[in-house]
């Protein structure tokens, strides 16, 4: 999934799109991260030892923040005097994504929470500058993960190949010299209303398949009728009904020797 064409698709579609948070379009894509990436974000915060009950000050580092999920329930569990004290830095790729963190960030009043620019697989940040680093549903479609564990940074991770087997994610992280490996899986189910909510929710990935895997031959022959015949296959499928989709996230943390 990670070669060099689904990667370039990739960016290009996260690239799309207002930046604004006036736009309804924009919400509904943090809505739709929370929804679906929420409930096991919350786990690895929580595993990685950061709750209600925390009261020391702390660093943390996250990388492939996207829109900011991590930031957001960091802010909900972490008591406002410890917040205060601690430092919350958000890295992504992705400039728009980026942007539209800082942005909620202002409008919400988070508390110490700042972003940018950065590659997890060279973040050029010094060693141990950060207490917690921590990674949301990315380690799957970067390019090199290796090079992430190489980072001179401690890593929390939620799982390419060795990133969807807890046994080969526990191996990686061993061969690379963390300790205290903790692996824990978390399954959700996500409601689908209607073949037309499918649609509206992973019409970008709809998208990005179709432009890494087709042909041009495939997209000139099926390309403009293809979202109507997927919505009536659904409807079909279903009944005219909704379903759930079910998943599975792999949540990972672990420590690096100082």
């Amino acid at each position: 999934m990670a070669h060099a064409k689904a990667q370039d698709e990739l960016q290009k579609r996260y690239e799309e799109g207002s930046q604004s948070l006036e736009d309804p379009e924009v919400e509904h894509m943090i809505a739709q991260a929370d929804e679906m990436m929420g409930k096991p974000a919350r786990g690895l915060i929580a595993q990685a030892g950061l709750d209600h009950s925390t009261t020391t000050n702390f660093s943390l580092l996250d990388h492939g923040c996207g829109t900011g999920l991590i930031a957001s329930c960091l802010q909900e569990v972490i008591q406002p005097s410890v917040l205060s004290k601690s430092r919350i830095l958000c890295a992504d790729k992705n400039a728009r994504f980026v942007d539209i963190l800082l942005q909620r960030a202002r409008r919400d009043q988070w508390i110490n929470v700042d972003a940018t620019v950065l590659d997890a697989q060279d973040s050029g940040l010094p060693k141990h500058s950060f207490s917690h680093v921590t990674i949301n549903f990315a380690m799957h479609i970067i390019p090199d993960p290796a090079a992430v564990l190489r980072d001179p940074m401690p890593v929390a991770l939620h799982g390419k190949q060795e990133w969807v087997e807890p046994e080969s994610i526990e191996a990686e992280l061993v061969r690379h010299g963390f300790v205290d490996v903790k692996i824990e899986t978390v399954d959700s189910i996500h409601p689908v209303a209607n073949a037309e909510g499918f649609l509206a929710s992973f019409g970008m990935m709809v998208k990005w398949i179709i432009n890494t895997y087709w042909t041009m031959e495939q997209k000139e022959q099926y390309q403009d009728d293809f979202y109507k015949v997927l919505v009536e296959h659904l409807r079909i499928k279903h009944g005219g009904k909704g379903w759930n989709l079910k998943s599975t996230a792999i949540i990972v943390t672990a420590r690096t020797l100082q």
